[in-house]
């Protein structure tokens, strides 16, 4: 299994992971915790995985940022809105933990970013199929 497939078979489960805990109430904070921790998993695989993606296509974009506009502008991504505030907050998960940012982005993350990386999933999962089958 090369790299590309490798990764991607790394992000369907932690995918799955995550899919799972949202489906969970949260009761107590370390729910939360869990669902951020769970999500800067898949925030990571994701782009990784898009970049590996990328490099296939011949592109080479060196941060997650490049990666997510080169992919909206590649078509691979739509609104490009949802993927920076996504970075944001991504970027804010490494550096701040407080209980009421963590309910709001937990609310983000069921409401936009799920939706967001399931779609970045298919869409990496199709064009990879598309690549084999050429």
């Amino acid at each position: 299994m090369n790299r590309l497939s490798s990764s991607i078979e790394n992000l369907k489960l932690a995918f799955a992971a995550l899919e799972r805990l949202l489906k969970t109430p949260v009761t107590e904070p370390r729910d939360l915790s869990g669902i951020v921790k769970d999500f800067e998993i898949v925030y990571e695989l994701s782009w990784k995985t898009l970049k590996k993606f990328l490099e296939s296509e011949g592109h080479s974009p060196r941060s997650a940022r490049e990666a997510f506009l080169l992919a909206f502008q590649l078509g691979y991504l739509e609104d490009d809105r949802v993927w920076v505030e996504m970075i944001e907050d991504r970027n804010l998960t490494g550096h701040t933990y407080n209980q009421p940012f963590a309910a709001s982005l937990v609310k983000r993350i069921r409401e936009k970013y799920l939706p967001a990386l399931a779609g970045l999933r298919n869409t990496i999962v199709s064009e990879r199929e598309n690549q084999t089958n050429r």
